[in-house]
């Protein structure tokens, strides 16, 4: 009986140290403002449609982004997107949770945000459509690469 009263232990022990290590993962996944930091270049993106009603996929297509087409520049809490090197949009941003939201004037933007590596991250943005009187949504992932 003691012995099981010792595996038990060790179980529960085993559980606990697993249980903290998904958590600490978790957390090194968020993405910080510092990260960011720098100048980061459009390499590809994706964009998949789904009936909304079934969240069952339609469609998927993607490609490749000609190098130095499009750009972001994080700068402080400033973000700048850039076309053909001339700019486009300057931002104010925070990052809460797994969203990049942006501000302009009057204007908000909220992207979800995701970090692969040190030197790849995406935004992703949804948009809800009709096609044929069915209720559809896109979703589009562009992918940068730091500078």
């Amino acid at each position: 009986m003691k012995n099981v009263k010792v595996i038990m232990v060790f179980v529960i022990i085993g559980f606990s140290i697993i249980g903290c290590k998904k958590d600490k993962n978790i957390v090194e996944e968020q993405v910080s403002i510092a990260e960011l930091q720098g100048t980061w270049l459009a390499s590809r993106f994706t964009e998949k449609s789904y009936d909304a009603q079934n969240n069952a996929l339609v469609s998927e297509s993607g490609d490749t982004y000609p190098v130095n087409e499009r750009s972001v520049v994080y700068d402080g809490s400033e973000i700048r997107f850039y076309r053909n090197g001339a700019l486009r949009n300057t931002y104010t941003f925070v990052i809460v949770e797994d969203e990049i939201r942006m501000k302009q004037e009057s204007e908000d933007y909220i992207l979800k945000i995701r970090l692969y590596a040190d030197s790849l991250h995406s935004h992703t943005e949804e948009y809800d459509y009709q096609e044929n009187g069915i209720a559809m949504k896109r979703v589009r992932e562009i992918f940068y690469e730091k500078k």
